[in-house]
């Protein structure tokens, strides 16, 4: 009796230890949020500095710690502001540190920071519209640059992507800057453990992820042994130097006002004139701009010379460009329907376009990392499961909550920067219409993009992915 009491004093004694273990590893985890965050920047040491770029092989000052949150709170980086003043004020990416929120250059007391710590860099409010960051002694000032405190070794150290050049650590002092703000993420939070894809989020929507293209191609399959009317839905955000986050471009492929020169419709890789130039596909109807106010500056219809297969695209002014990916979300998810009257082999029809289409493309400017949508639209009540191109800078990842949630197959999308002309889509859509597999898709679009970028067949097919 006594032997087995003594057991049961022993078993307890270790369940106690064990729990008091724990709690000091859970606290010292904890505690050491930021070291984890440095540490989790570290390892994109090297990356080259790409203005936007949001993946391991690109980033820029903003995108190095972004991913160096998703990398240590397992929450995606698209959660993110990427306007300075909103990102504080959310208090997402660490919270305002006492004494270093807002704090000239001369004034700078470095025994306050600790690694791991966010810093944004200030400078004068110098520029037209740039809206001011924060005010010091009533004189206002904005963000120019980002970067995580390192410690110090003989000078204080920033890890940054520096402008230009690549993934650095390097003295503070070696960035221009007037004065500082600096947060530190809250090292009381009990953050779930590190994902390495992206996941769905706290608030986000309800899955209704279409997990096989089976039943979408057998529906092609019967459409067209049928020779009845298979609709493609394109929408095009104009390229805009002004109103899109974008790498300018020259004034005049720039113009979100003019499609006629625009880089993604009306130059020579963009959507009109490519499609209008290929041997595959002849334009059957054009439909410029009436109401100057409307979002819709221009559409185009092409039907395929050998198939019972019709394009149609909408080319949105570049300002418009969230009405754009939320229209084209909204068709998506069976919510936008229209008819086009065609005329087309000696006859006249109608075309049902929008939410009855079979297959949706975007094609432009990635808005999402520039704005988040005002709403997320519901699928409608038995919306049939449809195939989804989204060609833009670092699709996938800004895309795969939203697109999860709608009843859309994600045929082809990018997980890196990407440049988003014509030949891509149409080399996607060849291989749409031959009932390839989602990797012979993918094949086709790496050699297109290839073939006119230049960047080697196997970073192009890196670039790509299909399905989830």
């Amino acid at each position: 009796m006594f032997r087995a009491f003594g057991k049961i004093c022993l078993l307890l004694l270790i369940f106690f230890v064990t729990l008091l273990s724990a709690q000091k590893s859970i606290d010292s985890i904890k505690g050491s949020i930021g070291e984890k965050f440095l540490e989790a920047g570290k390892k994109y040491l090297g990356v080259p500095f790409v203005w936007g770029g949001r993946s391991k092989e690109k980033l820029d000052c903003m995108g190095l710690p972004f991913l160096a949150y998703t990398d240590v709170t397992g929450k995606r980086w698209q959660e993110l502001s990427v306007f300075p003043a909103e990102l504080v004020k959310s208090e997402k990416l660490g919270k305002p540190v006492a004494g270093l929120d807002g704090i000239l250059k001369d004034s700078i007391d470095y025994s306050k920071f600790q690694k791991g710590d966010i810093i944004y860099f200030l400078v004068l409010y110098e520029i037209g519209e740039v809206k001011n960051f924060t005010e010091i002694d009533s004189i206002p000032y904005w963000v120019w640059h980002m970067g995580i405190y390192a410690g110090v070794e003989e000078k204080p150290l920033v890890l940054n992507a520096r402008p230009g050049d690549k993934v650095v650590i390097e003295p503070l002092e070696e960035i221009y800057f007037d004065a500082v703000f600096v947060t530190r993420l809250d090292g009381s939070i009990d953050y779930p453990s590190p994902l390495s894809s992206p996941t769905r989020g706290e608030d986000s929507f309800p899955s209704n992820r279409i997990e096989s293209r089976e039943e979408i191609v057998k529906n092609l399959q019967k459409l067209m042994a049928n020779n009845q009317p298979v609709v493609i839905y394109t929408i095009v955000a104009l390229c805009d130097n002004e109103h899109q986050g974008i790498v300018p471009v020259s004034p005049k492929l720039g113009n979100g006002e003019d499609p006629t020169n625009n880089l993604y419709w009306g130059a020579g890789g963009g959507v009109k004139t490519y499609f209008k130039k290929s041997k595959q596909w002849r334009m059957v109807a054009n439909y410029p701009r009436i109401d100057t106010n409307a979002v819709v500056l221009e559409r185009c219809v092409f039907k395929h010379k050998s198939k019972n297969v019709y394009l149609l695209a909408d080319a949105y002014r570049g300002s418009a460009i969230k009405e754009a990916i939320t229209d084209f979300l909204n068709a998506v998810a069976g919510n936008y329907a229209s008819q086009v009257t065609i005329s087309a082999d000696d006859s006249s029809f109608n075309l049902e376009v929008g939410s009855q289409s079979h297959l949706f493309a975007y094609v432009g400017h990635n808005g999402l990392l520039d704005f988040s949508l005002d709403s997320i639209p519901e699928p409608v009540a038995n919306n049939r499961p449809k195939d989804v191109i989204i060609l833009a800078c670092l699709s996938k990842s800004s895309f795969y909550d939203i697109l999860d949630s709608l009843d859309g197959y994600p045929l082809l999308w990018t997980t890196g920067l990407f440049a988003p002309e014509a030949y891509t889509l149409k080399a996607a859509i060849d291989g749409w219409i031959e009932l390839e597999s989602g990797e012979e898709i993918l094949s086709r679009s790496a050699k297109a993009y290839n073939k006119f970028q230049k960047c080697g067949l196997n970073t192009a097919k890196k670039l790509f992915a299909t399905g989830w």
